[in-house]
Order: C-alpha cells, then sequence, then structure tokens
C-alpha cells in the first residue's frame, strides 16, 4: 500500500493544462521516480538499516531532481505540483524515520540512533514546510496544490512548534 502514503493526487492521475509537451513528459517521469520512492519501505531490521535508509535518501534524490526540472521548465499547475510534490517527500521521508529501533541494539546505540534520525527528521520536516510554503504563495499555482499546500504546511508549523518536537 505504498501508494496510499502519496499526498495529494495518486501518481499518474495528475493532468498538467496549459503546458508543453517536454514539461508533461519531464512531470511524468518524476511521478515514476515518485512511486519508487514509496516502494522503498523504511522497516529495518540490524541488517539492513543502513542500506535501506541509503536506498530511501537515493530515490528520493532521483525524485526530486526530476520534480525539480519540472519546476523550473513549467509554469502554474506543473510548478506548483513539483514544488508539492518534492514537498510531501521529504515529510514522508521525515515520518518514516520515527521507527522503533530493531531490538537487538543495545539501548546506548539505539539512544544515539534515535538523534541522529530525529535530527534528520527535523531538517526534512522543515524542507518540506518551507516547500509547502512556496507552494501556497505561487499566484499561479492551479487548484489542487495551493490548497493542499496551505494545510500541510500549517499541520508542520503546529508540529514544529509542538513542546514535544523542541524538547526532543
Amino acid at each position: 500500500a505504498p501508494l496510499a502514503e502519496v499526498r495529494g493526487p495518486l501518481p499518474g492521475s495528475v493532468v498538467l493544462r496549459n503546458e508543453t509537451a517536454a514539461v508533461t513528459a519531464r512531470f511524468r517521469r518524476a511521478e515514476r521516480l515518485l512511486v519508487l520512492f514509496h516502494r522503498v519501505r523504511v522497516a529495518p531490521s540490524l541488517e539492513d538499516i543502513n542500506e535501506v535508509l541509503r536506498r530511501k535518501r537515493q530515490a528520493l534524490a532521483a525524485a526530486v531532481a526530476a520534480y525539480q526540472t519540472v519546476q523550473t521548465a513549467g509554469v502554474g499547475q506543473a510548478r506548483a505540483a513539483a514544488l508539492f510534490r518534492s514537498a510531501a517527500m521529504f515529510h514522508h521521508l521525515a515520518e518514516a524515520l520515527a521507527f522503533d529501533s530493531p531490538s537487538e541494539l543495545l539501548p546506548s546505540a539505539a539512544q544515539r540512533l534515535r538523534r541522529e534520525l530525529q535530527a534528520e527528521s527535523i531538517g526534512y520536516l522543515r524542507r518540506a514546510l518551507a516547500l509547502y510554503r512556496s507552494v501556497a504563495d505561487l499566484p499561479e499555482a492551479a487548484e489542487p496544490w495551493t490548497r493542499l499546500a496551505s494545510h500541510e504546511a500549517n499541520l508542520l508549523a503546529a508540529v514544529l512548534k509542538s513542546p514535544a518536537r523542541r524538547g526532543r
């Protein structure tokens, strides 16, 4: 059920209006990379934790780079969609990093891993928030992207301001 975790319209269902064929093709390629990103599951065991995280980060980098080409070449809806998708992937990875440590880890190693992943997660949440806000601020952004981005930005802003988040 990886596609159930996609924020916004399902990949492949977005119809870009008033875009060139090249931008539309770039967006379709980026959507395929989005699907690949979501297929990398972060459910590590002691043996593969670094490998799983490496694959997820690589999938993120590839998909974000593909959406970046859409963002720079597109206008209106394509630009908004590309920014939103990038934000949503950073947001997803931040949430994915909040997993329970493998039971085989020593408590001190588990605590160190949690601290490292939490710092990385907060960085991803901040990047997601900045990107969501940039979509919400686009005057030419088409629905549903502006509305979705505003909603996600409000949620993330509250999470990042929460005393529980600051105290960690």
